[in-house]
């Protein structure tokens, strides 16, 4: 039934902040309203007062106010001509406005999307840039739903690649800023492929360039290492996956491409890796893995004794100036890592009684093309604290292949392996950096 809006008794609303309600009118008077407001009988209704208004608004404040601001001197309503007490009245203002479930950014963008399709279809692209040009644009659709065409537009960005590339799961990120970051992220990452295949074609000539590039492999370690000959590796830096489920612990965008490896299956893999390196090590060579502390310490030690190192369990620290914590409220910033170092046969450090910390600021976030890209300075140093000049490094998980360009700057030859070949072009720019 439609009623008389000078009959309903607004009364007292929890909603106090209605938002942009000419937005909401302009809604209104575009499609008409969708969902009625709900009125009781003032006789039947308790609202801890007197009117002489016929009804009581019971829901849909933000509505009337747009009616009444769009001049309307009736609406449609929905009448309950039982008797309410103040609970079930406010009951039901409760449903209208909690009980619903809001559109998905996923759904709300693709909704966007096929708005404008839509318009699309019917007036055709719009050439000029006028508003009253004929056709149909972005911003005619901003203005249709009340948006600024800045967000229209990415929004339909952000669903036209929901719709194109479903592999990068957009939809499933924890809200429409974090799946934007995560195009933004791929489209850096893409960005870096054209990059990297221009600078590879301009340098093919060069055999510095050339040697570098090729000690980068991408393919799995455990088919690389086989065809490395025994006793030939002066050192093995092992930087694996932590096996700590990386992607929880890190922004859910600075992980894309990393592979992790399951923690019922970490014991098995370190153990596989930590035999081959001892069969590919010369006598008198070193070894250095990566860790997480929590929960390896004791599995990563046992496991490097077991395939024939010497060790101590006293590690090497990468101390930070500053550190990080996801839940700042319960942890402490973690502002180091550490390594294990160990031994096949009778080897000697290159710096005798070298302090155990290496001290030595992170990669700048900006400049990271692998969540857990390590300085060149800090390989450099551990380069030179385990091997000599000349001496062949072998780095099963390179990440960012920085460890390669150490070994360069340090005369040395290191190859190595990783899975994921947008890692390899971000080194390759990190090379154009280095060799111009």
């Amino acid at each position: 039934m439609d009623v008389a809006l000078d009959d309903i008794e607004i009364g007292e609303r929890f909603r106090k902040d209605y938002g942009d309600v000419a937005q909401l009118a302009h809604d209104i008077s575009k499609n008409g309203l969708i969902t009625p407001i709900a009125i009781g009988l003032a006789g039947k209704v308790d609202i801890g007062g007197d009117t002489d208004k016929k009804y009581v608004l019971l829901a849909g404040g933000r509505r009337t106010a747009a009616m009444l601001h769009l001049g309307w001197t009736h609406a449609p309503v929905r009448l309950y001509e039982q008797s309410l007490n103040e609970l079930e009245m406010r009951t039901i203002e409760l449903a209208e406005n909690f009980m619903r479930k809001d559109l998905t950014y996923a759904e709300d963008v693709m909704l966007k999307k096929k708005i404008n399709d839509l318009q699309l279809g019917i007036h055709g692209v719009k050439i000029g840039k006028g508003p009253n040009d004929p056709g149909w644009s972005k911003a005619d659709t901003a203005n249709l739903l009340g948006k600024s065409a800045a967000t229209i537009s990415l929004d339909i960005k952000l669903a036209e690649a929901m719709e194109a590339h479903p592999e990068l799961n957009l939809d499933t990120c924890k809200n429409k800023a974090d799946a934007m970051k995560r195009l933004k992220k791929v489209g850096k990452m893409i960005t870096t492929e054209i990059g990297a295949n221009a600078y590879q074609d301009t340098m093919k000539f060069d055999k510095i360039f050339t040697n570098l590039c090729n000690q980068y492999i991408v393919g799995d370690c455990f088919e690389t290492v086989k065809k490395i000959p025994s006793n030939t590796i002066n050192l093995i830096e092992i930087d694996p996956p932590y096996g700590i489920d990386l992607h929880k612990v890190k922004k859910d965008n600075e992980c894309i491409g990393y592979n992790e490896v399951p923690a019922d299956e970490y014991k098995e893999f370190m153990g596989r890796i930590l035999k081959e390196s001892y069969r590919i090590m010369r006598e008198g060579s070193w070894l250095v893995v990566w860790f997480a502390a929590d929960p390896w310490f004791d599995t990563i030690a046992d496991l490097i004794q077991e395939a024939g190192f010497k060790m101590n369990r006293i590690p090497g620290i990468w101390a930070k100036p500053q550190g990080q914590t996801a839940q700042p409220e319960t942890f402490m910033g973690n502002s180091y890592e550490m390594f294990f170092y160990a031994r096949k046969g009778k080897a000697k450090l290159n710096k005798p009684g070298r302090s155990n910390i290496f001290q030595f600021n992170p990669v700048p976030h900006t400049r990271k093309y692998h969540p857990t890209q390590r300085p060149i300075e800090l390989l450099r140093e551990i380069l030179q604290v385990f091997a000599c000049p000349g001496a062949n490094v072998y780095v099963p998980f390179l990440g960012s292949g920085n460890t390669i360009i150490a070994g360069h700057v340090e005369h040395m030859t290191v190859i190595g392996t990783d899975l994921t070949k947008e890692f390899k072009d971000g080194y390759i720019m990190e090379l154009k950096d280095v060799l111009g």
